[in-house]
């Protein structure tokens, strides 16, 4: 068999078994759907399948998605960098781990119905020789508990929302 033979013969094979899975997927009712809407890479992603919500985060943005059919519920917009991100709470809220050197060191949270800003809390220290802000690197969720745990170096903080 020649190597134009087997590259034809190859691409045929991938071709069928594409056409067939594409078939099984369609019998099945499994319909694909493209996420767009994110600017950047995506960092996080979180999802509670009891509400439905499905949430993914680049360096600035978060989209609030329905996971039963794919569509944007809400995109979140954030000036500073996103470091963490959680749904709290059965999914009624988001919790945004912010942090830029110098900027910013906060924890904000988001009801996910509305969007609207719930709280937030900023982890600024005052010294003598200014303001400082420590480095925020982790957000970690209890699940469906309205609890996180903020990390920052060997340091774990557990906040309430």
């Amino acid at each position: 068999m020649t190597i134009s033979a087997f590259i034809q013969r190859t691409l045929f094979l991938l071709m069928a078994a594409s056409l067939a899975a594409v078939a099984t997927a369609q019998n099945s009712g499994l319909q694909p759907v493209l996420q767009t809407g994110h600017e950047d890479d995506i960092l996080f992603a979180d999802a509670d399948a009891s509400a439905q919500v499905l949430a993914t985060a680049d360096k600035h943005n978060v989209i609030l998605w329905n996971s039963s059919n794919g569509r944007q519920l809400r995109k979140i917009t954030s000036g500073q960098t996103i470091r963490g991100m959680a749904l709290c709470n059965k999914a009624s809220q988001l919790a945004i781990l912010l942090y830029d050197y110098g900027i910013v060191s906060a924890l904000y949270w988001y009801n996910t119905q509305t969007g609207a800003l719930t709280d937030s809390i900023s982890f600024k220290q005052t010294n003598a020789w200014g303001n400082s802000f420590p480095p925020l690197d982790a957000l970690i969720s209890s699940g469906p508990n309205d609890e996180v745990a903020v990390r920052s170096f060997s340091t774990l903080q557990l906040i309430n929302l």
